[in-house]
């Protein structure tokens, strides 16, 4: 008989069998899903957007510009003398909204996506060279990016498209130069402290060059940010687009965006059953930026080691 305390080959055979070990791993995985629960509905609805906007020509039989002004303000399905030729209704001359809102789609992620690249380039690069090299560059370029914090972003962006004009280049290169400072700031306080840790004080001293140290030891240290804090900003470029198209300064029609959708629908939203026109646009930002922002908090949740432990 085994005496208390040991094991014998029987139960150490059992305990790391491997059934055993998929039941345990299963249940890892199924608990952190769940304690992840919003960021997996968020991935799974973001998915189907970029899916819905990627094939947005097979998904609807009409053009953004089709219309007819005999079928103007159809109402949706769901009410009164809506049909399902038209299941989300039809604009102010005739255009199928559903078709509209999926083209504005491809707008809203397009345009989120290439800012953020366009700011996150240029944020990282001045972010980690202020933060490894200090002194007067460190200097010179916090003093740039407290100017342009300064500014309020949106009144920044209206100033230079009032300037340059509106059109798809010209909103994405001003929300890119104009989300920069943000990452700086992050990254910048990021490489300060990576620069304290003791392997990169025995790099120096081994006499590793600044350019090896930076992409070898700094830059894989930085992923994680970039990731999490690029989502945020995806969600953040979304509604800045929305916005100035709102305004009349973004992306021009005939091209279809969710701003534009949202301005023109006020012209129309005459009595409470109109309701649905301004609201279908609205929903569509809402629930897209909400998405990405879920993405972001479970990506942090995953990537953080801290955040690890605990799932």
């Amino acid at each position: 008989m085994a005496s208390v305390g040991t094991s014998t080959p029987e139960t150490t055979a059992t305990l790391f069998s491997p059934n055993r070990v998929r039941r345990r791993t299963l249940r890892g995985v199924l608990a952190a899903a769940w304690k992840l629960r919003l960021s997996v509905a968020g991935a799974t609805v973001l998915i189907l957007l970029i899916l819905m906007a990627i094939f947005a020509p097979l998904l609807t039989p009409y053009t953004t510009n089709e219309g007819s002004i005999r079928n103007r303000l159809q109402p949706p399905v769901w009410q009164e003398g809506g049909t399902w030729s038209h299941p989300l209704g039809t604009d102010g001359i005739g255009r199928d909204y559903a078709t509209r809102l999926l083209y504005g789609a491809r707008v809203a992620l397009a345009v989120g996506l290439l800012a953020t690249l366009i700011s996150g380039v240029i944020g990282v690069f001045f972010g980690v060279i202020a933060g490894y090299f200090g002194g007067k560059i460190d200097t010179l370029i916090s003093t740039l990016v407290n100017i342009m914090l300064t500014f309020p972003f949106i009144l920044l962006a209206l100033c230079i498209i009032a300037v340059l004009g509106s059109s798809f280049t010209n909103v994405v290169f001003v929300l890119g130069i104009g989300a920069w400072p943000i990452y700086t700031r992050v990254m910048k306080f990021e490489v300060e402290r990576i620069k304290s840790l003791e392997y990169m004080s025995a790099a120096r001293v081994i006499g590793l060059r600044n350019s090896r140290m930076i992409w070898r030891h700094v830059m894989p240290n930085l992923v994680n940010t970039i990731i999490v804090l690029g989502t945020v900003q995806v969600a953040r470029l979304i509604i800045a687009e929305a916005f100035l198209s709102y305004l009349g300064l973004g992306i021009q029609p005939p091209t279809p965006t969710w701003g534009q959708m949202l301005q023109e629908s006020i012209a129309f939203s005459f009595t409470w059953s109109d309701i649905w026109l301004p609201t279908l646009p609205g929903l569509a930002i809402f629930i897209t930026t909400l998405s990405i922002n879920f993405v972001g908090d479970g990506l942090r949740d995953l990537i953080d080691p801290r955040e690890r432990a605990v799932l």
